[in-house]
């Protein structure tokens, strides 16, 4: 993971450097670019906007302050709402099953249908959050590792606008 970690730092850092250099309709226009493309994906839009949550609360925690403070909680009742949510589907997905068990030849079809469902969202749940914990460990490397206090701001407002379009993408 360490290792993983550490090979996605240098592409954040490379994706906000143009807001660092002042040029910040590059930044947008790169992100917009990067939305439209993912946006054709499977599940693409959802992606969009559950990194731009990270990368928001991330930014606006980095740019400290009572503000900053408050979205430090933001992101981790973010992250708890994501740990539920996979929980919640594991569980649903465990009650679909007993009840498969349970059912006649006729009717285990009909469930196993539903149960394939329910396993490919248990699966992209999952995903999501070690997309999401992958991610804010991203982030503090970027933020935090060897960067002046001004410095880590600049940071963080650019991941913070960078977590806006994300998160607000359409």
């Amino acid at each position: 993971q360490n290792e993983r970690i550490k090979s996605l730092v240098e592409p954040l850092e490379q994706r906000i450097k143009p807001y660092l250099d002042g040029n910040k309709d590059l930044f947008k226009q790169s992100l917009e670019e990067t939305i439209e493309d993912l946006k054709g994906e499977p599940r693409g839009l959802e992606l969009i906007n559950s990194i731009g949550t990270v990368y928001y609360f991330k930014g606006k925690a980095a740019m400290g302050g009572l503000k900053g403070f408050m979205a430090g909680f933001s992101g981790k009742k973010h992250s708890f709402g994501t740990v539920w949510g996979a929980l919640k589907e594991a569980s649903s997905a465990q009650a679909l099953q007993n009840q498969i068990d349970k059912s006649e030849e006729e009717e285990k079809a009909q469930y196993e249908a539903q149960m394939q469902d329910k396993t490919l969202s248990v699966i992209w749940k999952m995903g999501q959050l070690d997309i999401e914990n992958t991610l804010r460990q991203v982030c503090d490397v970027a933020l935090y590792s060897q960067t002046h206090k001004n410095s880590r701001k600049l940071k963080g407002e650019a991941i913070k606008e960078m977590g806006k379009l994300f998160k607000n993408a359409k």
